[in-house]
């Protein structure tokens, strides 16, 4: 007889749509759906939030199968938001925050100067396919000083250079964009080898040459005798071409956005 009260009252309460375990349909629905509407939006984190929160305080009062449609939902913005972290997207998020955030001036060591007019570029300077952050200090001029240059590195933002635009070698350090990739170039001089080019990424550990170009002197004929660009003897046309790309791309205030506009 109280086996029969006990499957009796278990139906009336199916029937008015409340769950045995102390969660209606109605109420599941109403926690699940700020969760699924950031899911929705690719919000992730926020959706992994919302979901957390809802299992945190519910999941005892769930039915065997409201409990598995959380934990599903709550897996897959896990998952995503874990994917979106190791994403470019997630780099460049990051850079720009920072930028936005800390960046509020460029300090030069070695006249000791801090530098406050900075305008930024994302753009990949590493060479490894993610956006890097490229800040440059100006003065009243618009005349590029001093730059930084941030990327991410285990999922923090760190700042590989601080530099004077303009100081490399005797030459000069600035930025220019090289068949759709930015470079830094360090430009020196030196008689032996004319106007020497680099252009410079990162590799995770320092900065390295990716490209170069110089000319050849022959010290006994007292001429040029050959041009070498990435260690390849060139023609002189090749040579100057070569020159004109990395010159006629050289960035300038224009090229780099606002920290409002980020």
């Amino acid at each position: 007889m109280k086996r029969k009260i006990i499957i009796v009252a278990i139906a009336a309460l199916s029937m008015l749509n409340i769950s045995v375990f102390g969660m209606t349909t109605q109420e599941f629905d109403e926690g699940m759906k700020k969760g699924i509407d950031y899911f929705n939006q690719g919000l992730y984190y926020e959706a992994k939030d919302e979901f957390t929160w809802f299992r945190d305080y519910n999941y005892d009062r769930m039915n065997p199968g409201q409990q598995k449609y959380l934990d599903e939902y709550l897996y897959g913005a896990k998952w995503n938001a874990e994917q979106w972290e190791n994403s470019s997207a997630s780099s460049k998020y990051k850079l720009k925050e920072y930028a936005k955030n800390h960046i509020w001036s460029i300090y030069n060591d070695d006249v000791n100067t801090a530098y406050a007019n900075i305008k930024f570029l994302v753009a990949d300077l590493t060479g490894d396919g993610a956006e890097d952050l490229l800040a440059v200090a100006f003065d009243g001029d618009n005349s590029p000083m001093q730059l930084e240059v941030y990327t991410v590195q285990n999922g923090n933002v760190v700042r590989i250079i601080n530099d004077h635009w303009g100081a490399y070698n005797g030459g000069r350090l600035f930025a220019s964009v090289y068949k759709g990739q930015t470079y830094l170039v360090g430009e020196s001089f030196s008689s032996g080898t004319g106007f020497l080019l680099n252009l410079i990424q990162y590799n995770g550990a320092e900065w390295y040459t990716a490209h170069s170009c110089h000319a050849v002197y022959d010290w006994a004929a007292n001429t040029w005798v050959g041009y070498n660009i990435d260690g390849n003897m060139v023609s002189e046309w090749e040579y100057y071409q070569f020159r004109e790309d990395i010159y006629s791309n050289e960035l300038a205030v224009h090229d780099f956005a606002d920290r409002d506009a980020l």
